[in-house]
Parts: structure tokens; sequence; C-alpha cells
């Protein structure tokens, strides 16, 4: 690839990532504002002594017999002045309007904040030029600003080259020698381009940042729901079953009622994985979880709870009402031939019904007594605490 090639690509890549930076920048605007405060805070109280011992400077400069400098001291000393009430009363309006919970004000007034860190430094430049061509304090304040702050490309834009413009008229106001005059110029043009173009990157950096660090979030709550989750069948496992019975038991805080659940065993399992192998029995787990999943109630729990066995929690059920859902599970499964793996696969299920109050091991032990209670009697049928007594 030759040079032409590489600049080309370069700027197709530019392009795209500015392209993308407009999409989703608005997306990421209060993320920058919340940081822009803090910093903005900071280089206030930061600033202000700095300032204000620079203006002690000044102000002991002797003028005497040179009408220039003691224009230049009183003026820069106005300036100066003006910068640090400027940034102090800003700084309590963004205090206020954040308290206020203002968003777009804050939003607003952070954008006028840094334009006044560029337009300041700026002006500082302008009244500097009655005694010396140098710019320095306006590329600090450029850079600073692109730097520390984040804006949009297309906000820093308008800040950065509003200056540029307003020093291309006003230099001349004090700087009279013509070469000088357009150097200062071309370099104010440069500090204001490289303050925008520090800007974007930091724009687009803060936009890379976020989405990574929101890949890495969902990701994380993936994982933290995939360890929850059975692999075979997709429902929770035994863990995050207990897990979701108590805070569904807690959350119902004073007066808190037992919660209905059935315990479901397939009848003859071994017979299947013997007859049609262990991918049949693991497609039939599966078919039987899809059973679960479209015939209860959406706020119903569903679990794996362990080899063939599945456990039901219907929150705010009665028993009779789980005990009816129990029943019409077990009528479905039996009455249906599951195909899989091109075989017609009959069975029929156990089911144990109890109920979970505050002492939770008891109400699973006696749902298992239920459902070994209708192995006993016979298998495919329904067996409620209510049948131990």
């Amino acid at each position: 690839m030759n040079i032409i090639d590489r600049i080309k690509d370069a700027l197709k890549r530019f392009r795209e990532a500015m392209g993308e930076t407009r999409r989703s920048s608005s997306r990421y605007v209060r993320i920058a504002t919340d940081i822009n405060f803090g910093r903005y805070l900071l280089m206030v109280v930061l600033a202000t002594p700095i300032i204000a011992g620079t203006m002690i400077a000044v102000s002991r400069v002797d003028a005497a017999g040179d009408a220039l400098v003691a224009l230049w001291r009183s003026q820069i000393l106005i300036v100066d002045a003006v910068m640090i009430a400027c940034h102090l009363i800003l700084l309590g309006m963004l205090a206020l309007l954040r308290k206020l919970g203002k968003v777009k004000a804050v939003i607003v007034a952070q954008y006028v904040g840094v334009a006044l860190i560029v337009a300041l430094s700026g002006l500082n430049t302008v009244v500097g030029q009655y005694i010396s061509p140098n710019i320095s304090v306006f590329i600090y304040a450029c850079v600073l600003a692109g730097f520390v702050f984040y804006l949009r490309p297309a906000v820093s834009f308008i800040a950065f080259y509003s200056v540029f413009l307003f020093m291309f008229f006003a230099l001349p106001l004090t700087q009279g020698d013509h070469v000088l005059l357009a150097s200062a110029r071309m370099n104010v043009f440069a500090t204001v381009s490289l303050g925008w173009f520090v800007s974007v990157v930091g724009w687009i950096n803060l936009l890379a940042k976020n989405r990574r660090t929101a890949i890495i979030a969902a990701q994380t709550l993936e994982l933290q729901e995939l360890s929850r989750r059975d692999r075979l069948s997709g429902l929770l496992n035994r863990g995050a079953m207990e897990d979701a019975l108590r805070d569904a038991y807690v959350a119902q805080k004073e007066g808190a009622k037992p919660i209905p659940i059935f315990i479901l065993d397939l009848d003859e399992f071994k017979l299947v994985n013997d007859s049609y192998g262990h991918p049949a029995g693991d497609g039939l787990i599966r078919k039987i979880a899809r059973v679960l999943t479209e015939n209860v109630p959406n706020t119903a729990l569903i679990s794996r709870w362990g080899g063939d066995e599945f456990l039901v929690a219907c929150p705010g059920c009665e028993l009779a009402g789980i005990k009816g859902l129990a029943e019409k599970i077990r009528d479905i499964i039996a009455t249906t031939a599951f195909s899989i793996d091109e075989n017609l696969i009959r069975t029929s299920v156990s089911i144990g019904v109890s109920i979970i109050d505050e002492t939770f091991d008891r109400g699973y032990r006696d749902a298992d007594k239920a459902l070994y209670l209708a192995k006993r009697s016979g298998k495919n049928r329904v067996m409620t605490i209510e049948d131990l007594k």
C-alpha cells in the first residue's frame, strides 16, 4: 500500500469514526456532563489563586513613562478579574442547576464554561499584544479545554472557531505590526485547530471507553444469568430457584403468604435413556421444560430441580390453584407423543404439591414426600401435602 492509499484509508476510517460519533453522541452527553462538572470545579479551585497571583505580579509592574505598558497593565487586570468572576459565578450556577435537576441547563452551562476558558484566554492574548506577540496563554487554554473537557465535536467546533473569528478581528486592535499580526493569526488558527482536534479525539475515546464498559457489563450480566440457568433445559438451576423463592417470599413483607410449589418427576425416565439413548433423554428434558414454560402463569418460577425433576412455584396462587395447574401439566404430558430424533416418545409424570413458608426446607421435603406417594400409588398422578395426613 503506497502513501496515497494509506492517506485515503486513514481519511475513510476518520469519516467512519466521525459518523459513528454523530449517531451515538447524544447517549453520552449526560455522562460527559457529570465528568466535566467535576473537572471544571477542580480547574476553578486551582486556577483562581494562580490568576490572582498573576494579577498581583502584574499590578507591581512599573509602567512609569510607558503609556503602552500602563494600558496593558490596566486592561490585563480587568480581563483577569472578569475571568475569575465569570468562572466563580458559572460554577455556582452549575452547582445550583445540578441540585435543581435542570439537566439541559447544566449541559448548556458547561458549554458556556468551556467557551469562557478559551474566549477569555483569547482576550488576554489580544491585550498582551500591546507589549508582546506571544500567544502562549491562548495555546495553553485551548489545549487544556480540548484535553480536559468532553464536548461533542460539533459543539467544540463552534466554541473554538468562534473564538478564532473573534481574535482574527480583535488582534489588529492591539497588534500594529502587519508581519506579527499575520503570524499571530496563523498561530491562533493552528491553536484552535489543535484544541478542536484534541477535543474530538477525547470525545471519541470517551465513547469507545463507555462502549467497552457497556459491553463488559452486558457480558457480565449474561454470564451471571448463565450461571443461574440449567444448560440443558434453559430453566433456573436449583441454587437460583432457591434464591428466587426466598426473594419472592421476603418481597411480600408483612403478612407474607405461603408460596405453593410442586415437584414434577418423569416416570420411567431411565427406560427412555435405555431404549432411545441419552440424547433422546436430553431431548425429552427439553420438551418437558417447554411444556412447563408454555403452560404456567407468567409470574411462575420454573427450575430443573435435578436429573429428571422439575420444580414450579406460583407466588400469589392458592394450594388448590396450583394443584389444578399440576393436573393440567400432568394431563398434557400423558396425552402427548413427543417427537425426538424421529422417535415418538410417550411418558408420564408424578407430581408432589406443597407450600413454602419461612421454613423453606420443610416445604421441599413435603413436596418430595407427596411426590413419592404419587410414585407409590401408581405414578402418573398428583398428590398434595393434604394426602400425606
